[in-house]
C-alpha cells in the first residue's frame, strides 16, 4: 500500500460522487503566544493498493511529532482496501479524518508520518510560527 496522498487541511470531506473536496489546506500555524491549541484540522490521506494487496488487512499508524520527536498524537487502526468494482484503474481511497484539538508547547518544526504495517509511506511536515513579535520561543 502507498500513500500517493497526504496533507492538512481546514476541512475536507468525501461527495456521494465519491470526490474529494478540500477547503484551506495549510502547512503553517501562526500562534501569538503559547502553550497554544490547534482547535480543529483534519489530516487528508490517499492510500492505493496494488492489485495484491486487496481485501489484506495492514495496521496504520499516524504520529505527530515536533522537532525532537516527542510525540504529541498517535492514532492507529486497520486498514483495508477493497478490490474496486472496476479493474480499469484502480483509484485512491481517500479518508479525511478529523483530528482532536492539539496543544502545542512552543513553535518550531513539527510532521504528521503515516506509516502502513511498520513502514513510513508520507510524512506531513509543517511550522507552528511565533506571531506574536516576540521570535525568542521559535525554533
Amino acid at each position: 500500500m502507498e500513500v500517493p496522498l497526504a496533507l492538512l487541511a481546514d476541512s475536507a470531506n468525501i461527495s456521494r460522487e465519491g470526490k474529494l473536496n478540500v477547503l484551506g489546506v495549510f502547512d503553517n500555524i501562526a500562534a501569538t503566544s503559547f502553550p497554544t491549541t490547534h482547535a480543529a484540522m483534519v489530516l487528508v490521506i490517499g492510500i492505493s493498493a496494488s492489485p495484491a494487496e486487496y481485501g489484506l488487512t495492514r495496521k496504520c499508524r499516524i504520529r505527530l511529532l515536533d522537532a525532537d520527536a516527542e510525540q504529541l498524537l498517535a492514532i492507529e487502526g486497520d486498514l483495508e482496501v477493497n478490490q474496486p468494482s472496476d479493474l480499469a484503474g484502480a483509484p485512491s481511497v481517500y479518508f479525511p479524518l478529523p483530528l482532536p484539538a492539539i496543544t502545542f508547547q512552543h513553535a518550531g518544526d513539527y510532521a504528521f508520518h503515516i506509516l502502513i504495517g511498520d513502514d513510513e509511506k508520507a510524512t506531513i511536515p509543517f511550522r507552528l510560527t511565533d506571531a506574536s513579535g516576540d521570535r525568542s520561543e521559535e525554533v
